[in-house]
């Protein structure tokens, strides 16, 4: 049995840890709502109770999803940048591996004769 009793209970929540739900993992900061389990109810009355008995989440209030939001966007932003970086890191890589070999340095005869 869970330990939500509040009133008003079906109420948005959002993620303060890691959570999997169904095999998939969640992020903090995902907002949960009654219409992400298809209005059944009950299964979010359970699912969102477990989650607010194991202290990963708590209710949704407009600042934090805001912050989550913005938490959000920041990760996106990080994320497009490495990927920039490794797409640069990738292209020089090419230009220097197509580089014509030079035939004295690279050739392990050379200097013997």
């Amino acid at each position: 049995m869970t330990a939500v009793v509040d009133r008003d209970f079906p109420y948005d929540v959002i993620l303060t840890d890691w959570y999997q739900i169904g095999g998939y993992n969640h992020r903090k900061g995902d907002v949960f709502t009654v219409a992400d389990f298809d209005n059944e109810l009950d299964a979010y009355v359970t699912k969102i109770g477990r989650m607010i008995d194991r202290k990963v989440a708590v209710r949704a209030t407009p600042e934090l999803i805001e912050a989550a939001e913005r938490d959000e966007a920041a990760r996106k932003a990080r994320m497009e940048a490495r990927q920039k970086a490794w797409e640069e890191n990738r292209r020089v890589e090419q230009v220097i591996n197509s580089a014509p070999a030079n035939p004295y340095t690279d050739n392990p005869l050379f200097g013997l004769f």
